[in-house]
């Protein structure tokens, strides 16, 4: 791959991989380190790449397992990781861009489920996709998604008969 491959990736993936990395991790500092190694793997890959769906699930892959090293940190564990970070207007336009109230619901999940949701809704990924990208069952991630959609719909419920 050359610079300008290199170059055409970030630039077409590095918001795809940063959404997936906060939604992982809901810090903004966080996912911004784990874009970046994710990037940084990328310059040090040697493989040509089959296709361009290819190179976005390798892309994929590599940031969650990104995301599992992080979990599996000391630094991470002893920190307090209770309170998401707050999402501030200069954070990310895209995801500012999408619905604030759906967006809250989806990132007040659990890692586990917020993971599969993106995945699946945000990328498109069938559930034995995901189930080869995270390395959990194919019936978990059907497990996943089916639970975080039920209690998305109760919190968007709830937030709707609030109004």
């Amino acid at each position: 791959m050359q610079n300008n491959d290199h170059r055409e990736a970030i630039e077409k993936y590095s918001q795809m991989i940063y959404r997936l990395a906060f939604s992982g991790t809901g810090n903004v500092h966080d996912a911004e380190d784990i874009t970046q190694n994710v990037f940084y793997k990328l310059l040090k890959y040697r493989k040509q790449f089959n296709s361009e769906e290819h190179r976005k699930a390798w892309l994929l892959r590599v940031a969650v397992n990104e995301i599992k090293l992080f979990k599996r940190s000391g630094w991470f564990r002893k920190r307090d990781n209770n309170e998401l970070t707050e999402i501030t207007d200069d954070t990310d336009p895209a995801i500012l861009a999408e619905n604030r109230m759906v967006h809250d619901a989806v990132m007040n999940l659990k890692q586990e489920q917020r993971m599969v949701i993106m995945l699946h809704y945000y990328y498109g990924y069938s559930t034995s996709e995901i189930s080869a990208m995270t390395g959990v069952k194919e019936e978990t991630v059907r497990t996943r998604i089916k639970r975080a959609r039920t209690k998305l719909k109760n919190i968007l419920k709830e937030e709707f008969d609030d109004e």
